[in-house]
């Protein structure tokens, strides 16, 4: 199991550090500075699921980061009904773009973190 997190972590950092800095054709500083977090996080929550009672704190702040940073990313759905009703089918280019993202984040940035929460915490110490 721990190497099924870490593989996961690994994969979501690699993910997200190509999405953000080769996929995206112009550099934003908030992305930018969201994707070098997430990124980090996400390394930092590979090695801490190694040994998580001597990293207990570590492991679960970056868990629970993941999981915030997930969770407000799908939020932004929200955004993509807003394009498609105030845009029509004009919108539907953006709709078809939030789509293909919450297809990446609901796994890597929620469920996740999430099972893995619930997996430390049945964890013995």
């Amino acid at each position: 199991m721990v190497r099924l997190f870490v593989s996961l972590h690994l994969i979501t950092a690699a993910i997200v550090g190509v999405g953000v800095f080769v996929g995206l054709p112009q550099r934003w500083w908030p992305v930018d500075a969201v994707g070098v977090v997430v990124v980090m996080v996400s390394l930092l929550a590979a090695f801490t699921v190694r040994d998580p009672a001597r990293d207990a704190t570590t492991a679960l702040v970056c868990k629970a980061h993941l999981l915030v940073a997930g969770a407000l990313l799908a939020a932004l759905l929200s955004g993509a009904a807003f394009l498609l009703g105030v845009y029509g089918p004009l919108g539907q280019g953006g709709l078809v773009v939030f789509a293909l993202v919450m297809a990446l984040v609901i796994p890597y940035l929620v469920a996740v973190p999430a099972l893995e929460l619930a997996w430390l915490r049945t964890r013995p110490r």
